[in-house]
């Protein structure tokens, strides 16, 4: 991607457990937009991210935390109950 370049995608959410920090985040990657369609108990978010500077290989980016997507297409299938 080169610098000035947009990365789109959708990023599936639990409607009651979506924060902002569940986008990913990558330090040449600034986000753009964060546009939410909501389907009930479950919702998508357009994710726009725009490249801000040439990638330092060294950079190395460790989530902090499981991102509460994290299990999504398992828990769509359960019908969102939890998931052991």
């Amino acid at each position: 991607l080169v610098v000035g370049g947009r990365l789109v995608y959708w990023l599936p959410t639990v409607a009651g457990e979506y924060t902002p920090h569940d986008v990913p985040e990558h330090p040449v990657l600034q986000l753009v937009a964060n546009s939410e369609q909501p389907f009930g108990s479950w919702s998508r978010r357009l994710i726009t991210m725009e490249k801000i500077k040439p990638l330092d290989s060294h950079e190395a980016v460790v989530p902090e935390r499981d991102p509460a997507h994290k299990n999504f297409r398992d828990r769509y299938f359960n019908k969102f109950e939890p998931v052991a």
